[in-house]
């Protein structure tokens, strides 16, 4: 049986792992004298910087869904403020791991 009280937090992580999953090994990057296998790496690195460096705020949203999740939606709230929470991770961890690719020396393929 689903543990609903648990919803709250799959909501709000579900789509960060999406687009983790989608991003790949780097292949929207480039350089001059790109090594494949090195660029993969450096994207690997950044990805997991930008995981660490967002975790702290992931589990604050998830304990604050978790804690006031009913509240939010017996007021109507909780689905807007869900997509709100899950646009601003996705914008932050993006911006974050492009600062990363771009700090390494790579421009992004356009």
């Amino acid at each position: 049986m689903l543990n609903f009280s648990c919803r709250p937090a799959i909501i709000t992580v579900a789509p960060l792992l999406l687009l983790a999953g989608c991003i790949g090994g780097g292949e929207g990057w480039t350089k001059p004298s790109l090594d494949v296998t090195q660029r993969a790496s450096d994207f690997a690195e950044c990805r997991q910087d930008t995981r660490q460096a967002t975790q702290r705020e992931y589990s604050i949203e998830q304990d604050i869904n978790a804690s006031r999740g009913t509240d939010l939606r017996n007021r109507g709230t909780f689905s807007q403020l869900s997509q709100n929470i899950d646009t601003s991770a996705r914008d932050q961890s993006t911006a974050l791991l492009d600062s990363c690719m771009l700090g390494k020396g790579y421009e992004q393929v356009k």
